[in-house]
């Protein structure tokens, strides 16, 4: 059966995924829950770091096996604001390197 996603857990590094996958599928990525009950710095690098490896196709940020009870709202919102600020950027630096 043909697939057009694959996801990939949140603790093993995503570029992995994305060699294994190619540009031509979509790559769920999991970030790892407990990178929320770090700082914002914490969890603003690491989402870069998640979205720079999964660059090069299509890419749906989240959070793997939930969210922590513990969790500050907040720290959620962290997540999000950073996914939407820069992945923009990240992917097309991607676009270009490809062309």
């Amino acid at each position: 059966m043909p697939v057009g996603g694959v996801g990939v857990g949140g603790r093993g590094p995503w570029g992995m995924g994305r060699e294994r996958v190619g540009g031509g599928k979509v790559l769920q990525g999991n970030l790892d829950p407990g990178t929320l009950l770090g700082t914002k710095e914490e969890i603003e690098a690491r989402t870069e770091a998640m979205i720079r490896e999964g660059a090069g196709g299509g890419h749906v940020a989240n959070l793997g096996h939930g969210i922590f009870k513990q969790t500050d709202p907040e720290m959620a919102q962290v997540f999000i604001d950073a996914v939407k600020r820069l992945s923009p950027g990240i992917l097309q630096e991607a676009r270009e390197g490809r062309e």
